[in-house]
């Protein structure tokens, strides 16, 4: 008799919830899968975490791809590409797993909002990180419903037992030498070649 999978696994939700690439073509399949997607985020219990060094994770819009990239150079971390689904989990289990970190990358502005939508992301990381008002409210308030998801997520690894680190995409790419102290990296190329912050589009326009 084969065994059901355990619902908690995050992997398996999110194959479940992935719709067949046929209906994924049309806007109203689209905006149904990621509106449900928000509800299950919102609910399921916290992931346990990929079984790697250090867990990188963020709301998204802060380059976290750029980080995992170049940290992924030095230890082991989570899927870059997110196929494990824990690059932009919602929120991380009160007592972490032994021996890991868990590093977030987060912004206390509203650009990562605006690097979302202006990439096309936006609807898919409201889904992720479970807010749900996003897909029924407009403007501004949308854009409230993913900064109230971030903070969520902030103030779960925050209050996680373990060792984590939460670092303002403000100020990530002058820390890189508190990331290394924080990683318990040695090599000297970690600083030397950490990547340099690129200007944003809004950027351009202040």
């Amino acid at each position: 008799m084969t065994s059901s999978p355990d619902r908690r696994d995050v992997q398996w939700l999110h194959v479940r919830l992935r719709p067949r690439s046929s209906l994924k073509r049309l806007p109203l399949s689209r905006f149904l899968w990621h509106a449900s997607l928000s509800f299950v985020s919102r609910l399921k219990p916290p992931p346990c975490g990929p079984e790697a060094q250090v867990w990188i994770l963020s709301p998204g819009g802060v380059a976290t791809t750029e980080v995992i990239k170049h940290i992924a150079r030095f230890v082991s971390t989570n899927d870059i590409d997110d196929q494990d689904g824990f690059k932009h989990a919602p929120k991380v289990r009160r007592k972490l797993r032994t021996n890991q970190k868990v590093l977030l990358v987060t912004s206390s502005e509203s650009t990562w909002v605006d690097s979302l939508e202006r990439r096309g992301y936006a609807r898919h990381h409201a889904g992720t990180m479970g807010a749900i008002g996003y897909f029924f409210f407009r403007s501004d308030r949308r854009k409230k419903s993913l900064q109230a998801a971030a903070e969520r997520q902030k103030r779960s690894v925050e209050r996680a037992f373990g060792d984590s680190l939460v670092v303002d995409y403000a100020i990530l790419f002058e820390s890189r030498t508190v990331l290394r102290q924080f990683l318990e990296i040695s090599d000297p190329l970690f600083e030397r070649e950490f990547p340099a912050r690129r200007p944003r589009v809004s950027d351009s326009r202040l």
